[in-house]
């Protein structure tokens, strides 16, 4: 599974995650008994590697992920991804209210708590959604070593405020905030040298979506939204 957070949506999918693809993919397998790792829960999806877009398969023979339904009830459907080869928890249990977002790798109905986990077990990304299928409050992402790389705040009255840590050194990389409008209001960014980024370099326009593409802080974030997404694949 992954989350889809509230900058991904802004940037337009201009980010290449896989939380940003649409993929047309076959129906979902007929759902099967699982073992132990999920006691009387059934399998509803299997997954391909997010190297190669989380594709849905039609059986378990090369999934990397799979999905079992927890429980169908008056909210929505309860459901948990797992690693086929450790059968380890890849996600929390968490809530769908689409039963169309089954059988996909990005759910776009998620409500309530969700935590994303590595391979090892360490907890990967944090987020909350509202009702509105919005991520509300704080929202973090760690490396594979637990450390935190990325901070997001997405506050009641629409406005966001983000910091953000080079994954490989843990140096301060970008720190901004925005208004309800997705305007930038306040943007400080830095170097692996730890040498300040120029404001005129800075998302100096104040939107996430520049004319100028080349805007240092913009580059910033898109690379630092690359590599953690693919710190967990």
């Amino acid at each position: 599974m992954k989350s889809n957070y509230k900058i991904l949506s802004i940037l337009a999918c201009g980010i290449a995650l896989s939380a940003c693809q649409s993929t047309t993919a076959p129906s979902a397998p007929t759902p099967t008994s699982l073992g132990s790792a999920a006691s009387e829960q059934s399998v509803i999806a299997y997954f391909s590697s997010m190297q190669t877009g989380g594709i849905l398969l039609l059986n378990g023979r090369s999934a990397d992920v799979y999905r079992v339904l927890i429980k169908h009830d008056e909210r929505g459907y309860w459901i948990q991804d797992f690693y086929q080869a450790s059968h380890r928890p890849q996600s929390s249990p968490v809530l769908l209210t689409n039963p169309a977002d089954l059988n996909k790798i990005s759910p776009t109905s998620v409500v309530g708590d969700l935590i994303l986990y590595y391979r090892n077990g360490q907890v990967y990304q944090r987020a909350t959604y509202n009702a509105q299928h919005q991520p509300m409050g704080q929202a973090t992402t760690y490396n594979p070593q637990g450390k935190l790389i990325v901070q997001e705040e997405n506050r009641a009255d629409g406005s966001y405020s983000g910091r953000f840590w080079y994954p490989e050194t843990l140096h301060q990389a970008l720190n901004f905030e925005m208004n309800s409008k997705h305007q930038v209001t306040m943007a400080k960014g830095w170097d692996q040298q730890k040498h300040a980024i120029p404001s005129n370099q800075c998302f100096a326009e104040k939107t996430l979506n520049p004319k100028n593409q080349q805007d240092q802080c913009y580059q910033l974030l898109m690379q630092i939204y690359q590599t953690s997404a693919t710190m967990a694949d």
